[in-house]
């Protein structure tokens, strides 16, 4: 292992070495806390009765480090385990969980108990090594579970999964859980879309129904936008099992023209 040398060739004493390798450190740990991964408090010295700084892992640091340590395949099957462990800490359902938390965390145990789980940790490597601006762990966590939801690329078993915990969720829960995927998705769309007022007032229009999603489509014919609601469901499915992936999208009727398979909408997963 090949060590920086940050003092070579500079007049500089020992304490002042020591000095600036502790205010470099303690940079980091505040980078590391403000990302969530470590906890800050303070303990009393052995000797005498001043406090000094101790940090910790935070549950979401520990998990970052086992997905980290699941890159290496001779870890992964323990690194795994641990990973399960801690999602499981932070999934705790109490009568304050979100729709988010009550999902991942039915859908994380069937995952563990069908073989399944390395799945889950598959997609958070591949988030870290995306080029998405990950400000914070729970930047991690979202794309992550936002991916899980709506992987385009994934495999039969686990969309079997998928499907079952969302049939198993009493419907509070599953609407609730929709919504939030809905509203990720039209954010993603209100992003690129080509006639942004038009799709506003088409969000608008449906906000209150958590199974139709506000996509919009471009007529490679008409040469026009088309705010349109479709089923959430139903469009995910077409975009996993149907879209053209040379194009990334899939096709339906244009409402201009009325022909069928030239109005594109977008992969929005």
């Amino acid at each position: 292992m090949e060590f920086i040398t940050f003092y070579e060739g500079k007049d500089m004493t020992d304490s002042d070495k020591i000095e600036n390798t502790q205010k470099r450190l303690k940079k980091r740990l505040k980078d590391l806390e403000f990302l969530g991964l470590v906890k800050y408090g303070k303990a009393k010295q052995q000797k005498g009765t001043a406090e000094i700084p101790v940090y910790t892992y935070s549950r979401p640091g520990y998990v970052l480090a086992w997905i980290i340590e699941s890159f290496n395949p001779n870890r992964r099957d323990s690194a795994n385990n641990e990973i399960y462990n801690w999602l499981e800490m932070i999934c705790s359902i109490d009568n304050h969980s979100s729709s988010n938390v009550i999902f991942y965390a039915h859908l994380f145990k069937k995952c563990k108990e069908t073989g399944q789980f390395d799945y889950i940790v598959s997609l958070f490597r591949e988030v870290i090594n995306s080029n998405i601006y990950l400000k914070n762990i729970n930047y991690l966590f979202n794309e992550t579970l936002i991916l899980i939801f709506n992987d385009p690329g994934r495999i039969d078993a686990f969309e079997i999964i998928l499907n079952e915990t969302l049939d198993e969720l009493d419907v509070n829960t599953r609407e609730l859980f929709l919504y939030h995927q809905k509203l990720e998705l039209e954010r993603r769309m209100k992003l690129i879309a080509g006639h942004p007022k038009g799709y506003e007032e088409m969000c608008f229009e449906i906000r209150g129904n958590p199974h139709i999603l506000a996509v919009e489509g471009r007529c490679v014919l008409c040469r026009l936008y088309f705010p349109l609601g479709v089923n959430l469901l139903d469009y995910r499915e077409k975009i996993i099992k149907d879209r053209n992936e040379m194009l990334d999208c899939i096709t339906t009727k244009c409402p201009g023209c009325k022909i069928s398979s030239v109005l594109l909408i977008p992969n929005l997963l």
